[in-house]
């Protein structure tokens, strides 16, 4: 027996008590964000009250979630990664998979888009930041750029002489060509 199969005979004479207690220490160091350690507790807290006094297994686990089917499948989605953790970190991972459908992202006709520009004007700011805000929204519109895309870029990105922004994005790099006179213009 390996040292995994040690650990899984100690885990097995525990409590569930005890047992979550120590994979408490595990969400620590799994989630950087005190939100998702948060919601990882509260998940597992409801998974532990669902396992009474029973051992964890694949077969309760996929009990206790087939209760939140009706749900968004975002938030099975994120409940099944939780509880699926969980059931790793203890010996007995889930077999059964869980996929969120793609969706396309939500279409703003241009008169929303006035009406939002129209707020931004309007807002007061300590930070005189309006138009560096606007120029931003106007910059992702126009080279159809993603939010991250847009966080991510760097002024040594872009080349006004050639008319061109260096987009890093999260699957590729890519090059993405835009006329700043356009971008510049209100």
């Amino acid at each position: 027996m390996g040292s995994d199969g040690k650990r899984k005979m100690r885990l097995r004479r525990k409590t569930n008590n005890e047992i979550f207690l120590l994979y408490n220490d595990q969400l620590a160091l799994r989630h950087q964000s005190k939100d998702a350690r948060e919601e990882a507790k509260r998940v597992l807290g409801h998974f532990k009250e669902f396992l009474g006094e029973f051992p964890p297994s694949p077969e309760i686990a996929t009990s206790f979630l087939a209760q939140y089917a009706d749900h968004k499948p975002t938030t099975l989605y994120r409940y099944h990664s939780i509880v699926n953790m969980f059931m790793t970190w203890h010996g007995d991972p889930l077999t059964t998979k869980i996929k969120v459908p793609e969706t396309i992202p939500k279409y703003f006709e241009s008169d929303e888009i006035d009406h939002l520009k129209e707020a931004m004007r309007g807002k007061k700011t300590h930070k005189k930041v309006i138009d560096r805000n606007l120029l931003i929204i106007d910059l992702g519109l126009k080279a159809g750029l993603r939010r991250e895309e847009i966080s991510n870029l760097k002024v040594s990105d872009i080349d006004f002489t050639k008319n061109y922004i260096l987009v890093n994005s999260v699957n590729a790099s890519s090059i993405q060509s835009f006329s700043h006179g356009s971008l510049l213009s209100r």
